[in-house]
This record gives structure tokens, C-alpha cells and sequence, in this order.
């Protein structure tokens, strides 16, 4: 666009404004692919250009929408429960591992959940195929908010299930 109106051409030193299409429904702008100019903003679905006194070529290059949110459903440690017997359930992603904190020291996944002790997991995620994590992606756990460290490629989530009871049962 010159001044608001869809263009051709134009002129040598003309500013230029590009606004990608809107995408398809599950698609997401992700970048401009050029040849022969520079974009202000390569990442922006609205960016300009001066105009060259070549040619110059540009395509809006659109992926699968990125992944904003991802649930996590952590069974409540039982005492004297396996730890690797916890089943846990994730929305939005694909999970790849699962670490186990006792009181923060790792624990192995064959050993028990034991009283009065607190439990901590951190989750490795993946986002689904052919998708990405927005850079902004939040996480809850059993509905809670949860702390997230993520890229585009991967995630770790980290969450305190729980302390257990130093009695598991009354007296």
C-alpha cells in the first residue's frame, strides 16, 4: 500500500506499506520472506519498505498457530503410591518427561510418596506438531496457575502438588 490504496508499483523511494492476508482458520502470520529489499519488521503481519530502483519480491509465509495455553491434571500424591503410578494429563501439548522433586532433591520415579514430605514436579512439554509455543504461553496445573519456562520448541512446567501429612492416618 502507498497512502492507503493496494499497489503494483512504485516508485523509487516511495515507502511502502505490505499487510499479509488474513490467515486461514488454525494459521498465524509468522513471517515475510523478501528478496531484493528490507523490511522494517520481518515478523510483523503489517511492515514497510522503501522501494528500490529494482524489482523486489516479498511472500507472507504463514504456520500453524502457536500454542498460548497449556493444562496439566496431576493426580494428588497418595502415601506409599509409586511416584511413576501418578498419572498426569496435558492439554495443548505433548508430554516428554516428568522429574519428581522430593523436598527438591530428585527422586526416582520406583520410589514411594512418602509423609511429610513436599513434592515438586517439573514437566518437559512439547508443542504439537507442526506447532510452537507462543512467546507468551501460560500453564496451569489442576487448574492453578503454574510456572512456565518455554520457547518456541519446548517447555518446562514446575509445580508444588503437595506436602503430605506427617500422619497419614488419625491416632
Amino acid at each position: 500500500m502507498i497512502n492507503g490504496n493496494p499497489v503494483t508499483e512504485a516508485s523509487y523511494g516511495q515507502t511502502v506499506t505490505l499487510i499479509a492476508h488474513t490467515p486461514e482458520e488454525g494459521m498465524e502470520f509468522v513471517r515475510w520472506d523478501t528478496s531484493g529489499v528490507v523490511l522494517a519488521n520481518y515478523y510483523n503481519a503489517t511492515t514497510t519498505f522503501t522501494m528500490l530502483p529494482a524489482p523486489v519480491y516479498f511472500a507472507a509465509y504463514y504456520g500453524k498457530e502457536s500454542v498460548k495455553s497449556v493444562s496439566l491434571t496431576v493426580d494428588a500424591p497418595v502415601i506409599g503410591q509409586k511416584i511413576n503410578e501418578a498419572k498426569i494429563n496435558v492439554e495443548g501439548a505433548t508430554l516428554k518427561a516428568v522429574e519428581w522433586f522430593e523436598n527438591v532433591v530428585l527422586v526416582n520415579e520406583t520410589d514411594i510418596f512418602k509423609p511429610g514430605k513436599t513434592y515438586t514436579i517439573k514437566v518437559l512439554l512439547y508443542p504439537p506438531d507442526e506447532h510452537m509455543f507462543a512467546d507468551e504461553v501460560s500453564a496451569t496445573v489442576n487448574g492453578s496457575s503454574a510456572s512456565i519456562d518455554a520457547n518456541t520448541q519446548y517447555a518446562y512446567v514446575d509445580y508444588e502438588v503437595g506436602t503430605l501429612a506427617e500422619n497419614a492416618f488419625p491416632v
